[in-house]
């Protein structure tokens, strides 16, 4: 009698067949378990922790410029939540200091080409200092420390912060 070699063929095609559905059904369980394990979680923090403050850090930078009309322009501005940029002239060891030079405010999220308005014109080559402040009283008018909040401390500034006027 001969030997049946269709029923192996028919075992061996089958087998492969079973290994490829077999991986790829692996792959696409895998690939859906990394997707839920991924929006799970941020879904989550959303939903349960929708008091907290967006994860994207404040910033604020203005290059070196010459000024018109005693306005300073910040080139971008972010501030998760409402509040100011305030500007402060440096001291001889180039840390901000005194009181703000002018301030504008501004809304959560992003800004650019922000122009804030001086109450003196510094003098060219003077060092000058961007900050934000945080609006955490509801107060229209700005009070830096009594009612708004640094987010940095005045000694603290980010080098970004800096710029020279021309």
């Amino acid at each position: 009698m001969l030997p049946d070699h269709s029923c192996s063929a028919v075992s061996e095609n089958s087998s492969s067949e079973m290994e490829e559905n077999t991986m790829g059904f692996a792959s696409k369980a895998f690939a859906a378990m990394m997707l839920v394990s991924t929006a799970l979680p941020a879904y989550a923090n959303t939903a349960l922790d929708s008091q907290s403050e967006p994860t994207t850090p404040p910033s604020v930078f203005a290059f070196d410029q010459g000024l018109s009309d005693d306005k300073v322009v910040v080139q971008y501005a972010y501030l998760p939540v409402n509040g100011y940029v305030a500007i402060y002239a440096a001291e001889d060891n180039g840390k901000a200091k005194g009181e703000p030079l002018g301030f504008a405010k501004i809304y959560a999220g992003a800004h650019s080409m922000l122009k804030v308005n001086l109450k003196k014109k510094p003098e060219a080559g003077q060092t000058l200092w961007l900050a934000l402040y945080k609006d955490t009283d509801g107060d229209p008018s700005f009070k830096p420390g009594d009612g708004d909040k640094a987010v940095w401390a005045k000694a603290e500034l980010p080098a970004e912060n800096r710029f020279v006027v021309k």
